[in-house]
């Protein structure tokens, strides 16, 4: 929703416009993240003008990193080299913004429990990047990060996974239909950092932190299951996006 309502009426304008000139897919990956990066010392002072341009700053980023990919592929000139440059930049500033964060709310509210909790997402997230690149960095043939899976999304290799017998068609649960969908969807990217823009504008950066944390703690602790489930290689799904 976040993507097709908000961002991609932006970004498609942009792109277009993009498409036209010299300007290419990973010079636009590189400006959003150097966009990104200016943004963390911002959230570190706490005060409410300076986290109003942060999450300004946060919200050029998440534009640009559509229109990254969205640029590439008018041009025709996605490649695995781009989406490695892509997602590996998304990562970095994503595990590196809630320490600041919390570091800025310690600081404007005096409990030093939100430089813990900035802290601890921070951590999370470096697990699961320092995860990802691992296994990819395993694949005999190289590997892409859009398409890593935890042990649970897809069977180790050379498993013998037998065929599951056909369920009777039964309506969805609710938990199925309205819970299990809608809160992975809560941890995306997009979702995210399009709630730090809008509540950071009003001031109340804390309920996006604590949705970026909860879902930087799961991914975390997932990592560290996954790395004592599976200590070879893993499959990793194929991706055709990316840039040159």
């Amino acid at each position: 929703v976040v993507s097709v309502y908000l961002l991609r009426p932006l970004t498609l304008q942009l792109s277009r416009a993009l498409c036209h000139t010299p300007v290419t897919p990973n010079a636009l990956t590189a400006i959003g993240f150097l966009f990104g990066l200016a943004a963390l010392p911002l959230l570190w002072t706490g005060t409410r003008g300076a986290v109003a341009a942060a999450v300004t700053l946060l919200f050029v980023n998440l534009l640009l990193d559509n229109v990254d990919g969205e640029v590439a592929r008018l041009k025709h000139r996605y490649s695995r080299l781009g989406e490695r440059l892509d997602h590996v930049a998304d990562m970095i500033l994503y595990a590196l913004l809630l320490a600041p964060v919390g570091i800025g709310l310690a600081r404007a509210t005096g409990q030093p429990i939100w430089q813990v909790l900035g802290w601890a997402g921070t951590a999370g997230r470096v697990i699961y990047m320092a995860t990802v690149q691992y296994y990819v960095s395993r694949q005999r043939h190289g590997g892409y990060t859009t398409g890593f899976r935890f042990w649970f999304n897809i069977p180790r290799e050379g498993a013998d996974v037998p065929t599951p017998p056909a369920k009777p068609e039964t309506s969805p649960s609710f938990y199925r239909k309205y819970v299990k969908g809608r809160v992975k969807y809560l941890f995306r990217k997009d979702v995210s950092q399009s709630a730090f823009f809008v509540f950071g504008l009003v001031g109340l950066i804390e309920a996006p932190f604590l949705l970026a944390l909860c879902g930087a703690l799961d991914y975390g602790v997932l990592s560290v299951i996954h790395l004592c489930v599976f200590r070879g290689t893993v499959p990793l799904k194929k991706s055709h996006y990316g840039n040159i």
